[in-house]
């Protein structure tokens, strides 16, 4: 249970970080785009799962644990070294997903202050690349898809109405990095 918990706060860190972001830029998710993010997200999530137990059928469970537990502690450091591979990426001025992965106020291509459903399902596709990492790692550690379904659609869509709450009544000096939470959280799922 912990597990899964964990792995459900580390994915759904992203949406929160982004949000924040986003309504400290004067910009509003409303509910029904807060909810194509989760949802987005949670599919992300639930398909790699499903696509691991199909894997893992025939793959010995050993060798599953070692390649869920290496995967989770490479996109572990990933995350924790995030600040400085968005810093490179950035003087290489990223565009597309690229570009709403380092960057979620992007998400408002028409500039209109709110993010549509369609710039919310472009953002979520961006945040959840590392769901679909995730999502394989634990379904190869033998999780539950279903267990891990509701409440991360849940946890996800409460993150970004929180964020996009906290971002439009909080005044943030310096950067809001989540990033380097999310990949301890993620090296600590793989050694559990």
């Amino acid at each position: 249970m912990i597990k899964i918990l964990l792995l459900i706060l580390a994915v759904s860190a992203d949406g929160f970080a982004s949000a924040v972001g986003i309504g400290a830029a004067g910009i509003k998710i409303p509910v029904r785009s807060a909810a194509v993010i989760s949802l987005t997200g949670t599919v992300f999530l639930t398909v790699s799962v499903y696509f691991a137990d199909v894997i893992g059928n025939f793959i010995p469970s050993e060798l599953c644990r070692f390649i869920s537990s290496a995967a989770l502690v490479l996109l572990g450091i990933f995350n924790l070294f995030h600040g400085v591979i968005e810093k490179a990426v950035r003087k290489k001025k990223p565009s597309g997903q690229l570009e709403l992965y380092f960057d979620g106020t992007s998400a408002d291509r028409d500039h209109s202050k709110t993010i549509s459903c369609r710039e919310a399902l472009a953002l979520s596709v961006a945040l959840s690349a590392d769901s679909l990492v995730t999502g394989v790692s634990a379904g190869l550690g033998r999780m539950s898809a279903l267990s891990l379904a509701v409440p991360a659609f849940a946890v996800g869509f409460g993150a970004v109405l929180l964020g996009s709450f906290i971002g439009k009544h909080a005044v943030f000096t310096g950067n809001f990095d989540l990033q380097r939470l999310c990949g301890l959280i993620l090296v600590v799922i793989a050694f559990i």
